[in-house]
């Protein structure tokens, strides 16, 4: 194992050319806020520097382009928008607080609901467009003397535009975004629908042609609607917001089915179709002059609302999502197909089309010869099912949710929806077939709708779930399964009513496939994440593989997997006896496919890693290498003994076991807690041998394979290191029940705790110093002497731990990556990950990982120190919400001493030093990251202010002994004779 043997000196260290400033870009981000040409011209340079030439002439930062404020819509200067990194509001501060869930009232009139709205709009105009047919079809065909398979032929008509235009308008979606999409089939559609008269008029076949017209342009609509939410809300609220904009699109059959008799009596035939285009060209200039297709774009939004939805959106992101891709023009319509959990999400549309069709197409023609209503009655009692299902549409929306947040998981809930989406109606048409009067006929028919509406927060919602890269895509192909059962189900209801006389038996046949669908879906659907990049991450993890084969831990033994594998033939009938047996229970899951090995394929430890029903703590040593093997009297292995020095350190034999992790932590009692995060819980414990340490619990939530990709990811990266500046790792635990991490424990808290905690310390300008240098030792170590390098991803003041002696321990590798072996390698491309303020902006631009988004995070971390602040103050004015942004405009003007975090002594060795310190930081936050330094250049500039500082405080000691200058100088020393603490150096000690 390599370590970090010396630190850099002035002595030894490297020679670095002089870096020119940057010319003046027309367009730069700097802390993650745009700045303009003129502002970025270097300043020039009068005070002596102390530092290395790679800091001199660096263009200083400026004053923003974006007006905030707190409790009003953001007002954003000319066309800049807002990235994720330039809200202040989007941060946790560091300290991982929670955002509370808005009220009912806060919710609805939010900007996100505001976005819905119009979205439910659109999909009402979608519908009212589409349904008018359905009604003007009897006067038509009277005109025309059209055949009712033939008018079912004009009715489906619709649907071949509709066949074709499903999975081109996903695959834009998920390229351009769901606005632009949006707007541009709303356009079009109310375009065809206008034309609709004179196309009538014309012939048959432009009548035909435009009714085709219409199901193109109508086919991006429920794609860019998924796009659109899924941008806008997190996913505790998503069930919601499709029952709004979907209760939008039944309430469009409702105002179409109501409407178009009243506007035929006093319009003519054709007066619906120019009235509803027009309101359709209305909309689209409100559309698009009033949403933003990301909420940190919108103009309206408020502070609270944006730090709600991306705070939300963060800590739901699966990690394990592996490389972030954009979408393709081209899909991977292969490896999409090759999932069960599409086929069921297209089966599932399929028959929620089907009926959607048959019931919307058939009904007002049904009740006008089966009861013989007359045509304007026909229309209400047919519209009265929609207004219906608009209402059961948001209840069960609100119901999934609610589900959700209780701890159901999100396959169960999503198999409960489903279920009641089809089994109801299915049981609803039957009893409609038994109506006697057109009273009783409409109430079983509202109650077959109303229930199908729970479908919308089963399959609709899905799509978002299993894979939010193809949501455009993956609806496109169940929109074209749909549209395909549509044409089948308007067509054949037509030929059956010729066929056999009667509309009856062709409710029953719809109430079968209801049943059969509900089967299929309780049997394959999913609410996790799937991996359809399956054959990228295995091109990319080929080239680490070489790399990582002295890790203790890899997948699990894949040819002892293939040994046990059953049958697909066998695994279909236990599902089936299973979904027999138990309906609507949630099913085992099946194992995530194994990724490529991490590590020696034939090592104790990376066999027990894959053995996910074994009870084992795996202790690690300064070499890496496990001790002897104790079995309990089960004969599995209960633990693991190992011994050796941990950086310099001798610990003893270590053996613990999930029993005694629990005496630990007196059955992880809340008052062992220390922490919490993303992962989960931090207890505090302490073992039978005395030993003190940190067990990090994961949570027992629906994101189990996030969960689990996080665990893996941290113990790999500990595994493979050790410094004295990070964090000991000294085991972890794999359980059917339990995920836990055994890792050093840190008494003195974290630096978020002590720079802004109540705790009552101050840390003075020494501390904060040697702090700095702490941690830029420890990511110097992770990127250049690891084997094989780290990228940390989340360095933020939370994950600084402190000693009693004032020494910084970096911690938390959930999100770290290694980087992949190759000269050619220049960065990893992977989904953005981190804290809100701490996230480099080219990284969150390209989604291109590489160490330098570790320097940009330093930076951020070098201003919180220097300021005292969060990275990130919603709270403060606009020019003061960005800690970074606004540092650098007063290092800028000269007046580094306004920036001074307020509780630090004041003097001229202090002052220099925070302005040399706000230096390096605007080097490494610079917004290009080939002008950043790399972390060795950052260690030795802080070496060199350091050093100076030492050198003043000497020579001020030398002059005066003034109380001030002394608390200056020794502050440190002063401070650790308080705890106690005597003869520490206070020169700085290296890993």
């Amino acid at each position: 194992m390599n370590t970090f043997a010396s630190p850099p000196t002035l002595s030894n260290k490297l020679q670095i050319p002089p870096i020119s400033p940057s010319a003046n870009p027309k367009f730069l981000f700097f802390s993650n806020l745009s700045l303009s040409s003129a502002q970025l011209a270097p300043p020039s340079i009068t005070r002596r520097s102390i530092l290395p030439p790679f800091l001199a002439g660096a263009p200083s930062p400026v004053s923003p382009a974006i007006k905030l404020r707190h409790g009003f819509p953001l007002l954003l200067a000319g066309k800049t928008r807002v990235t994720p990194g330039d809200s202040p509001f989007l941060a946790d501060n560091g300290g991982g607080e929670r955002m509370e869930a808005p009220s009912f009232l806060e919710f609805l009139t939010s900007e996100r609901v505001k976005v819905v709205m119009m979205l439910a709009l659109a999909l009402a105009l979608c519908n009212a467009d589409r349904v008018v047919m359905s009604v003007a079809i009897v006067p038509l065909s009277l005109s025309y003397g059209w055949s009712r398979s033939f008018a079912g032929v004009v009715q489906s008509s619709f649907l071949w535009g509709y066949l074709v235009s499903p999975i081109a308008g996903g695959a834009l979606v998920d390229y351009y975004g769901g606005k632009a999409v949006m707007g541009w089939g709303v356009a079009l559609w109310s375009f065809a629908t206008f034309l609709t008269p004179w196309a009538a008029e014309k012939s048959l076949w432009a009548l035909l042609a435009m009714r085709a017209m219409l199901g193109i342009a109508e086919g991006v609509a429920l794609p860019s609607m998924n796009n659109m939410i899924s941008k806008w809300f997190p996913k505790a609220e998503r069930a919601r917001a499709v029952g709004i904009a979907m209760a939008g699109f039944q309430l469009g059959s409702a105002i179409g089915l109501i409407l178009s008799p009243i506007l035929m009596s006093n319009a003519g035939v054709f007066g619906p179709f120019v009235i509803f285009g027009l309101f359709g060209f209305l909309w689209v200039v409100v559309w698009l002059s009033a949403t933003s297709s990301i909420p940190e774009r919108s103009p309206q939004i408020s502070v609270y609302e944006l730090k709600y939805i991306l705070t939300k959106r963060q800590q739901s992101a699966p990690s394990n999502a592996g490389k972030a891709h954009k979408a393709r023009v081209i899909p991977p319509f292969k490896r999409l197909l090759s999932k069960l959990p599409t086929w069921s999400l297209m089966v599932a549309n399929a028959m929620h089309s089907w009926g959607f069709f048959v019931i919307l197409s058939w009904m007002p023609l049904y009740f006008n010869s089966v009861y013989h209503v007359d045509l304007r009655q026909a229309a209400w009692f047919s519209a009265v099912p929609w207004s219906m299902m608009a209402l059961v549409g948001y209840f069960g929306g609100a119901w999934s949710d609610t589900l959700i947040q209780r701890g159901f998981s999100i396959t169960l809930t999503r198999k409960i929806m489903q279920s009641i989406g089809f089994i109801g109606p299915g049981i609803a048409l039957i009893g409609l077939t038994t109506a006697t009067s057109p009273s009783i006929a409409s109430a079983w028919l509202t109650l077959a709708v109303g229930l199908k509406s729970f479908s919308h927060s089963g399959f609709l919602v899905n799509i978002q779930e299993i894979a939010p890269q193809y949501t455009g895509i993956l609806h496109g192909l169940a929109n074209t399964a749909g549209t395909f059962a549509a044409i089948l189900g308007t067509v054949g209801a037509g030929y059956f009513v010729e066929l056999f006389g009667s509309f009856r038996g062709f409710l029953w046949l719809t109430s079968l496939l209801y049943f059969l669908a509900a089967l299929f879906w309780n049997l394959f659907s999913t609410g996790e994440l799937v991996n359809f990049d399956a054959s990228i991450e295995k091109a990319y993890d080929q080239k680490t593989e070489s790399r990582m084969k002295k890790s203790p831990l890899s997948s699990p033994n894949s040819q002892h997997g293939n040994q046990e594998k059953k049958s697909r033939l066998y695994q279909f009938i236990r599902k089936l006896a299973i979904s027999c047996t138990a309906f609507g229970s949630e099913p085992e899951r099946d194992a995530p496919e194994p990724e490529q090995s991490y590590g020696n394929k034939n090592s104790n430890l990376e066999q027990s890693y894959g053995n996910k029903n074994s009870n084992q703590i795996h202790s690690n040593s300064s070499g890496f290498s496990l001790g002897s093997k104790n079995k309990g009297s089960s004969g599995q292995p209960d633990s693991f003994n190992s011994s050796g020095s941990v950086s310099g350190e001798v610990y003893g034999s270590l053996n613990f076991t999930l029993h005694d992790i629990k005496k630990a932590t007196k059955n992880f009692s809340q008052n062992n807690v220390i922490g919490d995060g993303g992962f989960g819980t931090v207890y505090k414990g302490q073992l039978k041998d005395g030993t003190v340490v940190a067990i990090k619990r994961a949570k027992k939530d629906v994101y189990n394979m996030r969960t689990a990709q996080e665990f893996k990811s941290e113990v790999l990266a500990y595994s493979k290191i050790e410094h004295l500046n990070l964090v000991k790792f000294f085991g972890y635990l794999e359980h059917p029940d339990e995920k836990l991490i055994v890792v050093e424990y840190v008494g003195n808290g974290t630096l978020f705790d002590l720079l802004h905690g109540n705790r009552g310390l101050v840390l003075e300008l020494p501390e904060r110093l040697d702090i700095a240098i702490d941690v830029a030792h420890a990511i110097t170590y992770l990127h250049s002497y690891n084997d094989p390098p780290i990228i940390h991803r989340d360095i933020k003041a939370s994950n600084i731990l402190i000693t009693e002696k004032f020494r910084a321990k970096v911690a938390d590798f959930g999100l770290a990556r290694f980087v992949p072996e190759g000269a050619d390698v220049t960065h990893i491309s992977t989904q953005i990950k981190g804290t809100a303020g701490y996230l480099d902006p080219e990284y969150m631009k390209s989604y291109q990982l590489t160490e330098k988004s570790d320097v940009y995070s330093f930076g951020v971390l070098l201003v919180e120190l220097a300021t005292g602040r969060h990275p990130i103050e919603p709270l403060k004015g606009v020019k003061e919400r960005s800690t970074t942004r606004w540092a650098m405009s007063k290092l800028r003007d000269g007046m580094p001493v306004l920036a001074m975090d307020p509780k630090l002594n004041r003097s001229p060795t202090s002052i220099k030093v925070i302005e040399n310190i706000l230096e390096v930081a605007k080097k490494c936050t610079g917004p290009i990251r080939q002008s950043r330094p790399s972390m060795k250049d950052c260690v030795e500039a802080l070496w060199a202010i350091r050093k100076e500082f030492k050198e003043r405080n000497q020579l001020n000691y030398s002059a005066s002994h003034r109380s001030v200058d002394i608390l200056e100088k020794d502050a440190r020393k002063i401070r650790q004779e308080s705890l106690g603490i005597v003869g520490e150096s206070y020169s700085f000690m290296s890993a």
